[in-house]
C-alpha cells in the first residue's frame, strides 16, 4: 500500500508550453507544487487541493528558460521530485 505520496510522472520530458505532473497520494489533502532550477531559483508555486488516489496537475511552462528543473511535490506525507528539461 502506498504510504505517502509518489510523483509518478512529468511529461512531456523536455516540454516547452506544459508539462503534466501525475502522482499517487495516500490520502486527500492538501499539495504545494513547486519548481525550480537545479540552483533552487524558484519559477513556479501552486498550492492545491489533491485526492486520495491518483491526481493530475498541468503546469504552464512557456514563460520558462531553457533548462533542467525540478518539480516538487509536498504533502503532509511527504515530498516528491522529479526532474525535467524545459526547451
Amino acid at each position: 500500500a502506498l504510504s505517502g505520496i509518489e510523483l509518478e510522472h512529468a511529461y512531456p520530458n523536455p516540454a516547452h508550453d506544459y508539462m503534466v505532473v501525475e502522482l499517487e497520494a495516500a490520502r486527500a489533502g492538501a499539495a504545494n507544487f513547486q519548481v525550480t532550477t537545479l540552483d533552487g531559483k524558484l519559477v513556479y508555486k501552486q498550492a492545491v487541493k489533491i485526492n486520495e488516489g491518483r491526481n493530475v496537475q498541468t503546469i504552464l511552462t512557456h514563460t520558462f528558460q531553457s533548462g533542467v528543473y525540478l518539480v516538487q511535490v509536498q504533502t503532509a506525507e511527504g515530498l516528491g521530485v522529479q526532474k525535467i528539461v524545459i526547451r
